[in-house]
């Protein structure tokens, strides 16, 4: 979808707004609650499972929400890789129109790239530091490495940013993922 569609679809919504009508544009959805990491500023991984949105329920969602007008949606979790059903969903939202971005710790997406890849007008993944000081954070070994092989397998096929959730522990840390971004040719 071009600019141009983008805002031909946003229009009709933003004059909404112009008048005191609220319509929306942007959806966060947190399509699970499951994740494979234990992240030490999250308490996600330490909430009981609960009940997810089947499949269908997820689709007939996407198809309500596009009727709203919403024309980007950030697709996170827990880790959103951890539904099999993931790329069908994407696929849903762009037949409707919809750009995609998704937010990921990485460590699903390398057997995955090419399918959520072809879906996806960004992917977004999370690095809170270099190395060990990343691992330390995100509560698993090898978690740097992982984010890496990540962000290798869809550069070139989707853009790609880092974000970080800095605390007090990493806030030293900001310039150099912002270097590493850089020297990766990808987005912080």
């Amino acid at each position: 979808m071009s600019s141009v569609d983008i805002l031909r679809r946003s229009l009709p919504n933003m004059a909404k707004l112009a008048v005191g009508r609220t319509a929306p544009l942007f959806w966060l959805c947190k399509i699970t609650r499951r994740c494979n990491y234990k992240c030490r500023f999250c308490s996600v991984w330490r909430n009981a499972p609960c009940k997810e949105l089947p499949t269908e329920g997820a689709l007939r969602l996407v198809k309500e929400v596009a009727d709203l007008g919403v024309v980007f949606v950030c697709i996170e979790g827990g880790e959103p890789l951890m539904r099999k059903d993931l790329g069908r969903v994407l696929k849903e939202c762009k037949d409707y129109g919809i750009r995609t971005d998704i937010v990921t710790n990485g460590s699903l997406l390398p057997p995955r790239a090419d399918e959520i890849s072809r879906q996806c007008d960004c992917l977004t993944i999370s690095l809170d530091g270099i190395g060990k000081d990343h691992d330390r954070l995100r509560g698993v070994p090898g978690a740097f490495a992982r984010a890496v092989k990540a962000i290798d397998s869809v550069k070139g096929k989707t853009r790609v940013f880092v974000n970080s959730v800095i605390t007090k522990t990493n806030y030293r840390n900001a310039g150099k993922i912002a270097e590493f971004a850089t020297d990766n040719g990808i987005f912080a």
